[in-house]
């Protein structure tokens, strides 16, 4: 009798562990569904040879950035020839609330034109709630050459609001 209450009274100790597995196994199913995303974005940016390492994906996801949005701009610009655009640029855009995908689109039809336009001058334009794809099909349409004459409308547009 005394054996039996012995046994009955000791519990298994895979009983006291299967909360332990459970939590462990959630928390790595956890890290690998939020490294699965960053490893994608990662993967995406590689592929296309757009130069984003993992940790420039990991950081910009610790400042609550877009990184999808930033990525997939990187890529369109790396596609089209637009290597003076850097990852930097796109992000701190984007953190000053402009629209990153449409500052892209411009300076793309707008190198497809021989238009010369410059991030920082159509990035201000973005930031001051002009539509900067709008500007530049303006821009595309007169065919400008001309550096100086491109300046000189971008920053009369910029005064006016045009």
């Amino acid at each position: 009798m005394q054996y039996i209450l012995a046994a009955a009274s000791e519990q298994p100790q895979s009983a006291n562990a299967s909360p332990l597995i459970f939590i462990v196994i959630l928390l790595i199913f956890a890290i690998i569904v939020k490294f699965g995303r960053i490893f994608t974005l990662w993967l995406q940016a590689h592929i296309a040879n757009a130069d984003i390492s993992f940790t420039q994906i990991l950081g910009m996801r610790l400042r609550k950035v877009d990184a999808q949005l930033i990525i997939k701009a990187m890529i369109d610009a790396r596609q089209n020839g637009l290597t003076e655009i850097t990852l930097e640029m796109l992000e701190a855009h984007y953190l000053a609330g402009g629209h990153v995908p449409e500052v892209v689109r411009a300076l793309i039809a707008a190198k497809l034109a021989n238009v010369p336009l410059e991030f920082t001058m159509i990035a201000a334009l973005d930031i001051a709630g002009r539509d900067v794809l709008a500007i530049a099909q303006k821009l595309v349409d007169k065919n400008c050459i001309n550096h100086e004459q491109v300046t000189d409308e971008l920053n009369q547009n910029l005064k006016t609001g045009d």
